[in-house]
C-alpha cells in the first residue's frame, strides 16, 4: 500500500507539473511582455535621451511596443530625441521583434504546407520527439543566419554613401537603415528639417546606391524566409510551391501598381518639376516598395495630394 500511495503522489504531481507547464502560445506571449517591459525600463534612463532626461512611461511603452512590433508609429523622432544608447536599444528591439514574427510566419506556413493542425503542431514541438525540436532548431538557426546576412550586406552598400558623410556614425546609419528596412519596422534616423518634420530619404531621392539597396532590403524582408528557400533551391527542385507563386505574383502585381501611381503623381504635379526623372523613378519605386510595411520613403507626407494618399492606404491596408 505505502508504494502504491507513493506512485499515485508521483503521478498527481506530475499532472499538476503539466498543467502548471505554459504553453508555447502563452510562452510567447510572456516573452513578449517581458522585452516591451525591459525595453520601456531601459527607454526611460535618462543615458536613452540626447537630452539626459527621463523619458515618461507611457512614452517609453509606446515607443518599446512599436519597436518590439516592427509597427514604425513614433511619439519622437527616433535621431533628434534618443540617444546613441537609445537607438541601440531600438534596434535590438526591432531586431527581436522582426526575427520573431518572421519565425512565427514561417512556422505557419509550413503547418499549412503540411496540412498540420495548429494545435498538433504546437503540441509537437513542446511534448514530443526531439527530432521536432531540432528540426525547430535547425530552421531557426536557418533563418537567423540568412536574415543576419541580408541585413549585413545591405549595410555595407549604404556605408559607401554614409561613412564618408557621417564618419564613424555613418557605420551605425547603415547598420540601423539596413536592419529597420529589412524587419520593416519603419524607423529611422535620418533626422529631420528646420521646421521639425522627418526628413526621412528626401534628401537621397536620386541616390541610386541608397535608393536601391534600401528598396531590395525591404522587398527581401517582406517575402519572408520560406519564399528565400524555395528560390535558392530552384535550381535543385525545378519548381516553386503555390505559396511561393502566390507571394511572388501579389508582391510584382503590387510594386508594379505602386510604382506606377507614384511616378504618375511626380510626373504630373507641378510641385515636382525641378526632380529629375531618375529621382521620381527611385522615389516612386522606394515608396512603392516601403508603403505596403516598411514606412519609409522618398517622398514628402506633409505635401501628398489625396491621390497618393489613397494609393499608400490600399498598400498599407493590403499590407497588413
Amino acid at each position: 500500500m505505502p508504494v502504491i500511495n507513493v506512485w499515485k503522489r508521483r503521478a498527481v504531481w506530475g499532472e499538476v507539473a503539466k498543467k502548471r507547464t505554459p504553453r508555447p502560445a502563452a510562452t510567447l506571449v510572456m516573452c513578449l511582455c517581458f522585452a516591451i517591459i525591459a525595453g520601456t525600463a531601459l527607454l526611460m534612463l535618462p543615458a536613452a535621451t540626447r537630452a539626459g532626461q527621463t523619458t515618461n512611461v507611457f512614452s517609453a511603452l509606446f515607443t518599446a511596443t512599436s519597436a518590439l512590433s516592427v509597427t514604425g508609429l513614433t511619439l519622437f523622432d527616433t535621431n533628434e530625441h534618443w540617444s546613441m544608447f537609445g537607438q541601440i536599444i531600438l534596434l535590438i528591439l526591432i531586431e527581436i521583434g522582426g526575427l520573431g514574427f518572421v519565425v512565427i510566419i514561417t512556422f505557419l506556413n509550413i503547418i499549412i504546407g503540411r496540412r498540420f493542425g495548429l494545435l498538433q503542431a504546437t503540441s509537437t514541438m513542446s511534448e514530443y520527439s526531439t527530432d521536432s525540436i531540432e528540426f525547430l532548431r535547425s530552421l531557426y538557426m536557418k533563418i537567423v543566419r540568412y536574415s543576419v546576412t541580408v541585413q549585413l550586406a545591405g549595410a555595407a552598400v549604404l556605408m559607401f554613401t554614409f561613412v564618408p558623410r557621417y564618419g564613424g556614425r555613418g557605420v551605425f546609419i547603415s547598420l540601423f537603415t539596413s536592419c529597420s528596412a529589412f524587419c520593416n519596422a519603419g524607423f529611422d534616423i535620418m533626422g529631420t528639417d528646420k521646421r521639425g518634420n522627418s526628413i526621412g530619404f528626401l534628401e537621397y531621392a536620386g541616390d541610386i546606391a541608397v535608393i536601391l539597396p534600401i528598396s531590395l532590403i525591404i522587398i527581401l524582408g517582406g517575402l519572408g524566409f520560406v519564399v528565400w528557400q524555395e528560390l535558392l533551391a530552384l535550381r535543385r527542385h525545378k519548381h516553386l510551391n503555390l505559396h511561393t507563386k502566390v507571394v511572388l505574383t501579389m508582391t510584382v502585381i503590387l510594386l508594379t501598381f505602386g510604382f506606377v501611381a507614384y511616378l504618375y503623381e511626380l510626373l504630373t504635379d507641378p510641385r515636382f518639376a525641378e526632380a529629375g526623372l531618375t529621382e521620381k523613378i527611385l522615389s516612386a519605386f522606394l515608396t512603392s516598395a516601403a508603403s505596403r510595411t516598411a514606412g519609409m520613403s522618398a517622398l514628402s507626407v506633409n505635401s501628398a495630394t489625396d491621390f497618393t494618399l489613397i494609393v499608400t492606404m490600399f498598400l498599407m491596408f493590403v499590407g497588413t
